[in-house]
């Protein structure tokens, strides 16, 4: 989704996108699937407890590097429910 030309906001999983349109006027809004949400893969096994990708930690890493994959210096990063520890992550590092 693109429009609005204030800085980019990350939505992460717990938000619902038809609640995002609304933010559309004002933002740029990224919302996005992370496993084991919506369409995205759900792998079942890793090698270390680093690799995880259901974490928080991991979470921020995957919107980490999609913001950067999408060329998005700088973004407000809200999160509900599940998302909502990712947006904590995020802002920590």
């Amino acid at each position: 989704m693109r429009k609005g030309r204030a800085p980019a906001l990350s939505v992460t999983p717990g938000t619902r996108l038809g609640s995002c349109c609304k933010l559309l006027i004002r933002r740029r809004v990224i919302a996005f699937d992370r496993p084991p949400f919506g369409l995205s893969g759900r792998p079942l096994a890793w090698e270390s407890e680093d690799d995880n990708p259901y974490t928080s930690q991991a979470g921020a890493r995957f919107c980490r590097g999609l913001l950067t994959h999408l060329g998005v210096g700088r973004a407000v990063v809200c999160g509900h429910s599940a998302g909502a520890g990712v947006a904590v992550e995020m802002a920590l590092r």
